[in-house]
């Protein structure tokens, strides 16, 4: 089914029809994962079961 690639083409996509620029990613592999943008530090949280958490 290629949720999660299908996903990531459909975000990238639209990032660059909004010509917002991708600094860093985090995709791929086997994990869910649960995002929270910081707007005060403009900081992107990520934690995953596999990997813990860190900031892009």
């Amino acid at each position: 089914m290629r949720i999660g690639p299908r996903n990531v083409e459909a975000v990238r996509k639209e990032l660059s029809d909004l010509r917002i620029r991708v600094v860093a990613e985090d995709v791929g592999g086997n994990s869910g994962r649960t995002i929270e943008f910081n707007l005060n530090d403009c900081l992107l949280n990520i934690r995953t079961v596999t990997k813990g958490t860190k900031n892009i």
